[in-house]
């Protein structure tokens, strides 16, 4: 079997390769123009919980108009991989009263806290897992309080046949201009439905998750779509306006959110994580790039802050939006990086 992967980097130590890290790029401006294609940026990936935005965007309009007392931050916590912190807890608890919802309706795997401090807490005080901490509960909350809405059968919430999901998969399917039967589907940890589409595919997505689609273009869609659609970056700004709901404390995608792998702290950048080695980022309009950038990483290897780290990091150097580091620790000059890409093009207004 031919893997879709391709070496990403190596470290040397004493001039001997230690460990190769493989995977997949694709960087596309908001022409749809590749700026970098490493490995098959056509393989199809689950796309895990970097579908979120658009899990969100197919029910958005339909909470904002009916639940008034919803705020921009439960909105993004419905699209939020969350640690489970206490912040998170909070607006977990507001949407409950909101949406007249609880844990007790949610069929998502019962976790304790993602954060390590928390966590030890609810184990020394014997506190029982519960679902309200799983990461994507808030996403479930949502989902469930637009069903409400439509009366439709809340129980059986996670079929993946269920009218619940047909608009995201509408939505998808015209953002990538494809047929929306033919999205594989899979159960996410989560237990809803998740879909399948290329690496690429999901650059694209993320390019105009901020840039949003044009109003000729929204004219042009299906009537049905048109206000999803104007709502496009909308939703996008939510994560850049609450990047640690999104996340939490240390995520990686909280971090690249709030500026701390670039160097410019105005350029609009959202991003989320993926289960199994996804990272995607958006870059919004800015002097190189005035139609944005989408960003997508995928390891072979599965999830790994560290190495995610590395790459993306690399890759803001090449793109011209981070300023190499210049630190040498003596103690490991015999420790080196080599990259097995580069970045041959640059748009430039």
């Amino acid at each position: 079997m031919k893997l879709p992967w391709q070496p990403l980097f190596t470290i040397e130590r004493s001039g001997k390769p230690e460990v190769t890290i493989s995977g997949i790029i694709s960087v596309v401006d908001g022409s749809g123009r590749p700026l970098l294609s490493v490995g098959d940026v056509d393989y199809e990936v689950w796309g895990r919980s970097c579908l979120k935005p658009w899990q969100l965007l197919g029910h958005y309009q339909d909470l904002k108009t009916s639940y008034r007392e919803l705020k921009s931050d439960h909105l993004a916590m419905m699209q939020s991989s969350h640690n489970g912190e206490a912040f998170h807890l909070q607006r977990l608890r507001e949407i409950m009263t909101i949406g007249q919802v609880d844990p007790s309706m949610l069929k998502c795997p019962a976790w304790h806290s993602g954060d390590a401090f928390t966590r030890m807490d609810q184990i020394r005080a014997g506190e029982a897992p519960s679902s309200l901490y799983n990461g994507c509960s808030g996403k479930h909350f949502g989902l469930l309080m637009a069903m409400n809405l439509k009366g439709l059968d809340v129980g059986n919430y996670t079929n993946p046949s269920g009218e619940q999901f047909v608009r995201m998969r509408q939505l998808l399917a015209w953002l990538l201009n494809r047929p929306s039967n033919q999205f594989a589907t899979t159960i996410d940890g989560c237990r809803l439905p998740n879909y399948a589409l290329s690496v690429r595919e999901l650059a694209l997505l993320y390019c105009g998750l901020l840039q949003g689609v044009s109003v000729p273009d929204q004219q042009a869609a299906p009537k049905e779509l048109r206000d999803a659609l104007k709502s496009l970056p909308e939703v996008g700004m939510l994560m850049r306006q609450f990047p640690e709901l999104i996340g939490g404390s240390e995520r990686l995608d909280t971090r690249i959110m709030t500026g701390a792998l670039t160097d410019d702290k105005e350029i609009a950048v959202v991003a989320k994580e993926g289960a199994e080695g996804l990272l995607s980022v958006g870059i919004g309009s800015c002097k190189d790039y005035p139609k944005g950038l989408g960003i997508v990483i995928k390891l072979g290897s599965g999830f790994d802050t560290l190495r995610f780290e590395t790459v993306i990091k690399y890759l803001l150097e090449r793109l011209g939006l981070r300023t190499p580091e210049n630190f040498v620790d003596l103690a490991f000059t015999h420790i080196k990086t080599k990259y097995h890409f580069e970045v041959l093009q640059r748009l430039t207004v």
